[in-house]
């Protein structure tokens, strides 16, 4: 439902589409084919295939820069959000609306990892522990992407995403952050 929307009008001005009756456990961005007769959400579908095309530009210029496959992988990530988004705006079928907030976490942890591991000294000291970490975020996030799928928690979901960055960057040491002043000006 539409925030600050009384029930009856949200109900009266949705009209059903291709994909059949929501089946997701949220539907208040917009109202539904109102544009389109296969788009659920139009402008949140719209709006996220330029996420898409933004994260594509951005891997190619990575790539092109010769940056470390990492920061590549953090690009792949934001494109991987934007087409289950496009999945979830798209359909608003339960299947879509794993397929948006599923990446979302998979993003997280993998920003979360390559962000831990910027400092190159770090990384000398504690050789082998980015992979070791970066394998254990993957075998959470699928943890966490079988049993999203099966109990549908979009609270927990929520609150999970949220916490996830936040502490991490509250966390973040500062040696770490001025290391990329003295990389520019050195």
């Amino acid at each position: 439902m539409l925030v600050f929307e009384p029930a009856e009008t949200y109900l009266l001005e949705n009209k059903a589409g291709y994909w059949g009756p929501v089946t997701s456990s949220i539907d208040w961005c917009e109202r539904n084919y109102v544009v389109s007769f296969f788009v659920g959400e139009w402008w949140s579908t719209l709006s996220n295939s330029l996420a898409i095309v933004l994260a594509l530009w951005g891997m190619c210029v990575a790539l092109r820069h010769g940056c470390e496959l990492r920061f590549v992988a953090t690009y792949a990530n934001i494109a991987l959000v934007g087409i289950g988004s496009v999945a979830f705006h798209g359909t608003l079928t339960h299947i879509g609306q794993q397929g948006d907030e599923t990446p979302m976490i998979f993003s997280a942890a993998c920003w979360m990892v390559v962000i831990w591991f910027m400092d190159p000294t770090y990384e000398a000291r504690h050789p082998g522990l980015f992979r070791r970490c970066a394998w254990v975020a993957v075998v959470l996030c699928c943890i966490f992407a079988c049993t999203h799928y099966v109990y549908r928690f979009t609270t927990s979901f929520q609150i999970f995403f949220g916490a996830m960055p936040s502490r991490r960057s509250t966390r973040q040491k500062p040696r770490q952050l001025s290391w990329g002043r003295r990389a520019a000006s050195g």
